[in-house]
């Protein structure tokens, strides 16, 4: 048997070369589960390495992990939560709306007009107002549109659980270089232009990942199922928007 990680031959339970469990296994549901007590009572030293990787070579990172190759990879769950924290942090500097928080809010003010909608209203109101919730709320819901575009293609929902927590904490990064690199030099009058950078910049690192773990499928037919993707996730958001609204008006009354 040989590590997954360093590819040294293994006698013993754990390589004697970097360290990591000679078992491997697909991730699952109790991985998650394992994953989730340690993110809390646990930070390790990959966290720089793991954002670095996520930087230079997000897709081929991401596949190795996938792979079993992660001993110096910080994990899925603890990188989103140390990168949302670092992003709330810096958001005390700005009381500025990020370009998603204004799209909801456009999203918002299109379906009041709709009568037959208009009950999903409340749901993308409290995104508007709380975009970091809202967005890690929804992540279970990318993680399906993602599993869905990409159903024929090897991982199952928990991988893709683990790839958009992956994508959402370097997204979140992104956001938090922003706000410390631009907000102190902005003013109210370039602010606003300002703000469709970080939002260009997340989508298109969005395909980019996509299109470097599947790498061996065809660039074309990649940035295609991430398309579709994004529509799953649109059709997604929009029913949970009208079942969470529903329940709402059972349990509260309007």
């Amino acid at each position: 048997m040989h590590c997954k990680n360093c590819e040294r031959p293994i006698v013993d339970k754990h390589c004697g070369n970097c360290g990591q469990a000679s078992s491997v296994d697909r991730l699952g549901f109790a991985y998650l589960l394992d994953e989730i007590q340690e993110s809390i009572f646990q930070i390790n030293k990959g966290f720089f390495y793991t954002a670095k990787e996520l930087a230079v070579r997000p897709g081929h990172s991401i596949r190795e992990f996938l792979a079993g190759k992660r001993q110096n990879h910080f994990k899925p769950i603890a990188f989103l939560i140390v990168a949302t924290t670092a992003f709330l942090l810096t958001r005390l500097f700005s009381d500025s709306a990020l370009f998603s928080m204004r799209f909801i809010d456009g999203l918002t003010q299109g379906l009041s007009n709709d009568g037959e909608i208009a009950s999903t209203i409340d749901a993308f109101k409290f995104l508007s107002k709380n975009f970091v919730y809202g967005l890690l709320l929804f992540l279970p819901l990318s993680a399906l549109a993602t599993y869905l575009a990409f159903l024929k293609w090897q991982y199952n929902y928990i991988e893709h659980l683990a790839i958009n927590f992956y994508i959402t904490g370097q997204q979140m990064l992104f956001y938090t270089i922003f706000v410390v690199c631009v907000a102190p030099f902005a003013t109210k009058e370039t602010w606003e232009p300002l703000l469709s950078i970080p939002s260009l910049i997340t989508i298109v690192f969005n395909f980019w990942v996509f299109m470097q773990l599947f790498a061996s499928k065809t660039k074309l037919k990649s940035f295609s199922l991430v398309c579709i993707s994004y529509i799953n996730l649109f059709i997604l958001m929009i029913a949970a928007g009208g079942i969470s609204s529903v329940i709402l008006y059972k349990i509260v009354g309007y």
